[in-house]
């Protein structure tokens, strides 16, 4: 479609979004690349940016980026995970941002299987979160969790 110098549209229908089409100018572009063997590692690797179109109002646009690390290790009996993940003006996602906030996740998860039917699952996390314009909900969070299965 044609956009007008003043940013109108005769079809009613513009590339940032508008004329009820669903689309409220929010958008994510999403990176990942996995399978990368670093011995018995394997390794992966993300990067996730978050951007408004014209369709957000200028003062309202904002930017937000992520960047993550998982590294696991999976044997016979279960498998490891370490997960990194810092992000700016976001917490878990780019598509939903907050101004002046900076998180950081990182968590050790897996699993050890003992016999065919008995195992356990773990987790051990930590997420800190700290917005800048409002500290009012800033906080660290850690986490630990076992579940035993049989």
């Amino acid at each position: 479609p044609e956009v007008m110098a003043d940013e109108t549209n005769p079809s009613r229908i513009t590339c940032t979004g508008s004329s009820d089409t669903g689309d409220n100018g929010h958008y994510a572009l999403t990176t990942k690349t996995h399978n990368i063997k670093a011995g018995p590692i394997d390794v992966e690797v993300y990067a996730n940016y978050g951007f408004d179109s014209k369709a957000v109002d200028s003062d309202a646009r904002l930017e937000a980026w992520q960047g993550g690390l998982v590294l696991s290790h999976t044997n016979d009996s279960g498998v490891n995970k370490v997960i990194l993940r810092y992000s700016d003006n976001s917490d878990n996602s780019v598509y939903n941002k907050t101004d002046d906030l900076t998180t950081v996740y990182a968590s050790f998860e897996g699993s050890h299987k003992f016999t065919q039917q008995a195992q356990v699952e773990y987790l051990l996390a930590f997420h800190d979160y700290d917005n800048g314009k409002d500290n009012t909900d800033n906080r660290k969070n850690y986490g630990a969790i076992v579940r035993p299965m049989y």
